[in-house]
């Protein structure tokens, strides 16, 4: 048995939960017995229907999550991961002891560990304590307290969770940081393992087919057409994106794939620039491959990002991308990525550095080529990752 935690619900729209729902692709293709683990749905949490139907091996076990409305709650199960998810983990370890729990959240490590379960697999998607704090600059004095409160609390939990799993990261960035975060020598093993990219959903289409999604999409044929796809949170640096757009002319717009805290300081932020034309939100969607294939480059803005999933799916549909140089001093992998050939960075961390690199984005458009990025065929597969975080030998 495998089991397979996270903390939204399996079939929302983001990528822990699509990365989730690959893997359990990978389950039922070579029948092993899978559970998911994961919340009910919250606040009409936006989910893709099409993720909705399981495969006959895979079970779905979800819970309504105490600690999500009570604080005081909360606090007092913190180390546990909160008293209905240990309690899950609890019926589950009664039937399965020897289960492999594979976490894409530090309460579901925490959980499973309180419920006796051994061999715990963390696969860590950032770290809580470096991205709230980076989303914290520039906000109000109350909203710098807020966030900077739950990256000490939230933090100290998740490094109990890494001292309780064994590791595993999709980036030498990401390893970095919890080296430091566990003290620069600590002697726990981090496995570096690469995510998947389904190549039959990211791939390059040709100018016809592009065209023909620009008009499903509602998008203009005649314009070079920026993408941003990701959460809405300062994090992400979308307002220099909006910044940049000031400064490039009205044969450019940008589009906006994505929910998050940030969605409404940005929209007024588009209305007080006058960009309402040039820059276009589009919320959230199960179909993003549309917009990959549909627009020429792809803009990165991010100043933590531990890995950068939409990278390798922008080069698999072989867009151009635009993103923050380290020398900027941005915390994410994108120099490790190994697709340089497709960037165009950013050497100032500004809204005038990302439009002088946006720019040249434009000038180094090349003809459309044929095949996906070599990166994305030979590197990224959801079935090396499943072999390497089930021991599932790789002739099954």
């Amino acid at each position: 048995m495998i089991i397979l935690g996270i903390r939204a619900h399996y079939a929302a729209i983001g990528g822990v939960e699509n990365s989730i729902r690959n893997l359990v692709k990978v389950a039922a293709a070579l029948n092993r017995e899978t559970t998911i683990v994961c919340r009910e749905p919250v606040n009409d949490e936006v989910l893709d229907v099409n993720a909705t139907i399981l495969p006959k091996n895979v079970k779905l076990k979800t819970y309504v999550d105490d600690t999500y409305f009570s604080i005081a709650r909360r606090l007092l199960s913190l180390m546990s991961g909160g008293v209905v998810l240990a309690d899950i983990y609890r019926q589950l370890y009664f039937k399965y002891p020897h289960a492999i729990v594979i976490a894409r959240h530090h309460a579901h490590v925490l959980a499973a560990k309180t419920a006796g379960f051994k061999t715990i697999r963390y696969l860590v998607p950032s770290l809580i304590c470096n991205q709230l704090e980076e989303e914290a600059i520039g906000g109000s004095w109350g909203t710098k307290a807020r966030f900077l409160l739950h990256a000490r609390v939230d933090g100290y939990v998740q490094k109990k969770a890494l001292c309780n799993s064994e590791i595993f990261v999709f980036s030498q960035a990401m390893k970095r940081q919890i080296k430091e975060v566990l003290g620069g020598t600590t002697s726990f093993p981090i496995t570096l393992v690469s995510p998947g990219i389904d190549t039959s959903r990211f791939k390059i289409v040709s100018n016809d087919e592009k065209n023909d999604l620009r008009e499903k999409l509602g998008l203009p044929l005649n314009k070079k057409i920026f993408l941003f796809v990701g959460r809405l949170v300062k994090a992400k640096g979308i307002d220099y994106l909006i910044g940049a757009m000031e400064q490039l002319g009205d044969d450019c717009m940008a589009v906006l794939v994505g929910e998050g805290e940030q969605r409404q300081s940005l929209l007024k932020a588009i209305k007080a620039k006058s960009l309402e034309k040039k820059v276009i939100y589009v919320g959230r969607t199960s179909g993003v491959e549309d917009f990959y294939q549909a627009c020429d480059v792809f803009v990165m803005s991010s100043t933590y990002e531990p890995l950068g999933q939409t990278l390798f799916e922008a080069a698999a549909t072989g867009m151009r991308v635009v993103a923050f140089d380290k020398s900027t001093g941005v915390n994410t992998a994108t120099h490790e990525l190994n697709i340089d050939h497709l960037l165009d960075y950013a050497y100032t961390l500004d809204a005038v550095g990302l439009a002088l690199a946006m720019k040249k984005s434009l000038s180094s458009l090349a003809s459309p080529r044929s095949g996906n990025d070599p990166v994305a065929e030979t590197t990224n597969s959801w079935e090396q990752l499943w072999f390497a975080l089930t021991d599932t030998p790789k002739s099954t």
